[in-house]
């Protein structure tokens, strides 16, 4: 998945009509889901995990949605029921379904159905009408599990004496984050009226294996599935099966619309989960121990790295969550189950020395509902004096960093003695700080290098004097405005989208981290809008192939770059083809004017021209309205992939 961005320019005046319409990033999908599998017919759970049971007969199923999540054992595990084509889940007579499951036969029925007395999930296919479709369950688990229980699937067999022949089908795939699990599928044995074909695919018996169709009373019928490593997600394809008419391959429409059922699923969930934590502070005397006065460091990033069904830190199939710690230096990963862990602390600009003993990483082992406390990271400024602060963005021109003031990144910073040789030169970082460290005291001058389309709102040159060894003077800030002094006006509206999150679950998708500036070398928009301290962060590609149901979160990024106001400005943004607008999702920051979402086909008025005159998916729109030279701001929405 890619963002596309664009440039634009002209010149403002009362007249000025400006219509952008922004690319459409376009989403792989991904047809098959990913999985993982179990380890074989009645296996133990691991340690630190116990068996959980799904019962129907207990969950609140409603009956033909196709889209469900519930919670196993502390595992939030979805269910998504596909048709192809549509309205093939389909019961031409709904009066006899059990449950009162309606024209949809998909939802949980009362038993006996393959042997089993109790509640089952039951859903059905109109194979008299479509007898080449098909119906996929896919089960994903939030975690990978192991499935100490095979999944049993009821009623899966042949015709009956009076109709022609039909076969049931089933093709169960299982896969490891993306990484293909074996599937083994078995059968009752002697008297089973299925058979298994490659292992994970089972279909009623040909030649017809007497009595062909199993009685809700028998398990004739009953397919067995385990799995030979931990599951993440599994698939369950529903067909009819390929018949056989004098020799030849062909497909043959039943009498009836058939059925299948899956009984209770049995996971193994953790049974305990711990956490890891503790405090980041200032290390003053630089000993590796937070003694009395050392006071915590709030607003520190940690990074928490899990491993990935391998086990193994450092691989490929790692990942991680973020945390920062509190006005008192203390922070928290809880609800982990157990395991090897990496916390990785990434030290502010001003305490950029680490003095506990593991450096910037600490490896840990975490055993099942243990609370690791004492994961805590010293920070300390080298020795010597110190010099430093801010450069920033002066929106108001008062020489002083105010409320909503951004920093200006990567401007560079020359520091001089007092008999003006060049000690060191800086850059700043992301949010605009920048530091010297180990000065002796003495008299110093640190001066900008201007940034360009920016004119100074402070001097560029600014004298320091460290009287004391170790002293610091960390309030030397610089203040520019965007635009050039005497410019003749012109104002560009620079404009970057970025893909800002990915929700599978209503959970952000592991292993994408959103909250970093990627520069696309094709362009000058995105570090024009970094210098200008409205950092474009986010992802220009997005690898990892989304699912029906999840969600994408796309951000618009705007930069008024000059010093005069942009009038009359509209931008639409057309919602990308298979996947529909999020409701209430829109939010706008920066322009008086809160935009609006066009639902599909709703006429477009006064946006048809940059909207280019469709709207089949629908449209964000946002406008008329002025922008100030220099404001940034930012215009956000999600979809949801069909």
């Amino acid at each position: 998945m890619k963002a596309l961005f664009k440039h634009l320019n002209f010149h403002p005046c009362g007249s000025t009509l400006l219509a952008v319409l922004l690319a459409i990033p376009q989403i792989p999908l991904q047809e098959s889901i990913s999985s993982q599998k179990v380890l074989a017919q009645q296996t133990s759970c691991p340690a630190g995990t116990t068996q959980a049971t799904l019962n129907w007969g207990t969950t609140n199923f409603q009956t033909a949605n196709f889209n469900q999540t519930f919670d196993i054992g502390g595992v939030s595990t979805s269910f998504q029921m596909t048709e192809n084509p549509a309205g093939f889940i389909r019961d031409q007579s709904p009066e006899n379904s059990p449950g009162n499951l309606g024209a949809v036969p998909y939802g949980v029925a009362p038993g006996p159905y393959g042997g089993i007395n109790s509640p089952y999930l039951r859903w059905g296919i109109d194979a008299t009408q479509s007898p080449q479709g098909s119906a996929t369950l896919t089960i994903t688990f939030a975690r990978p599990v192991t499935l100490p229980v095979p999944l049993t699937f009821l009623d899966v067999d042949r015709d009956r004496p009076d109709e022609p022949p039909f076969q049931d089908q089933i093709t169960v795939t299982a896969f490891n984050q993306g990484q293909n699990v074996p599937v083994t599928l078995t059968n009752i044995g002697s008297g089973a009226v299925n058979q298994i074909v490659n292992g994970n695919i089972a279909r009623g018996a040909d030649p017809r294996v007497l009595p062909g169709n199993a009685t809700n009373n028998s398990n004739v019928g009953n397919v067995f599935a385990t799995f030979a490593q931990p599951v993440t997600q599994i698939q369950i394809i529903y067909q009819s099966g390929p018949l056989y008419t004098e020799g030849q391959p062909t497909f043959t429409a039943p009498q009836q619309d058939e059925t299948i059922g899956l009984a209770d699923i049995t996971i193994c969930a953790p049974s305990a989960t711990g956490s890891i934590g503790d405090t980041v502070f200032n290390d003053t005397n630089s000993n590796g121990l937070q003694d009395p006065g050392e006071p915590g460091v709030g607003n520190v990033l940690l990074t928490l790295t899990l491993p990935g069904p391998d086990g193994q830190l450092g691989t490929a199939d790692d990942t991680t969550q973020t945390t920062n710690t509190n006005a008192n230096g203390n922070y928290s990963f809880s609800n982990l189950p157990a395991g090897p862990y990496r916390v990785t602390v990434t030290p502010p600009f001003n305490l950029p020395d680490v003095t506990t003993g593991g450096g910037r990483q600490t490896d840990v082992t975490l055993n099942p509902g243990q609370s690791l406390d004492n994961v805590d990271f010293g920070l300390r400024r080298p020795p010597g004096g110190a010099i430093g602060d801010l450069v920033f963005i002066d929106r108001n021109s008062n020489g002083s960093p105010d409320t909503g003031e951004t920093g200006i990144a990567n401007v560079t910073l020359t520091l001089r003695n007092n008999i003006g040789q060049v000690v060191a030169t800086t850059r700043t970082d992301n949010n605009g700080n920048y530091l010297f460290t180990g000065l002796q005291p003495g008299n110093y001058t640190v001066e900008v290098t201007q940034p360009s389309d920016f004119t100074a709102t402070t001097n560029t040159t600014l004298t320091v004097n460290l009287t004391e060894p170790n002293s610091e003077n960390l309030n030397i800030d610089f203040g520019f405005r965007p635009g050039q002094a005497g410019a003749s006006g012109e104002t560009n509206l620079r404009i970057v989208k970025r893909i800002t999150n990915a929700l599978r679950n209503g959970q952000p998708i592991n292993g994408i981290s959103f909250n970093t500036f990627i520069n696309d070398p094709n362009s000058n928009d995105d570090d024009r809008l970094q210098q200008a301290g409205r950092s474009p962060v986010g992802q220009i590609n997005l690898q990892p192939p989304l699912n029906s149901g999840d969600q994408v979160e796309y951000t618009v990024y705007f930069l008024a770059d000059g010093t005069q106001q942009l009038q009359n400005t509209r931008l639409c943004d057309l919602i990308p083809t298979g996947t529909s607008y999020v409701s209430n999702s829109l939010s706008v920051d920066g322009i008086n004017n809160q935009g609006q979402f066009l639902s599909p086909l709703a006429p477009l008025q006064d946006f048809a021209d940059i909207c280019g005159g469709s709207n089949n998916q629908g449209a964000v729109v946002v406008g008329p309205a002025n922008i100030p030279g220099g404001q940034t701001g930012l215009i956000r929405f999600r979809v949801t992939v069909d």
